[in-house]
C-alpha cells in the first residue's frame, strides 16, 4: 500500500467537498420542484371544490367555456 501525499489528500478532500456541495444544490432544486408540484395539486383541488365540488369536462349552465379550442 502506497502512502498518499498531504497535497494529494488535500486535493481529494477539496474535490469531495465540491462534489457534495454540487449534489446538495441539485437535491435542493429537486425538492423545490416537488414542493411546487404539490402546491399546484393543492390549487387544482381547491378549484374543484369551489366549482360544484368536482371538475367536469362540461361547464354548468352559469359557467363560461362552452367551447374549448384544442387546435392550438
Amino acid at each position: 500500500m502506497s502512502a498518499i501525499s498531504p497535497e494529494a489528500f488535500a486535493t481529494k478532500a477539496l474535490t469531495s467537498a465540491i462534489d457534495i456541495a454540487v449534489a446538495r444544490k441539485g437535491l435542493d432544486q429537486v425538492e423545490k420542484q416537488g414542493e411546487a408540484a404539490v402546491e399546484l395539486i393543492k390549487a387544482a383541488a381547491s378549484v374543484g371544490k369551489a366549482s360544484r365540488g368536482r371538475i367536469s369536462a362540461t361547464p354548468a349552465a352559469g359557467e363560461t367555456g362552452r367551447r374549448l379550442d384544442v387546435t392550438a
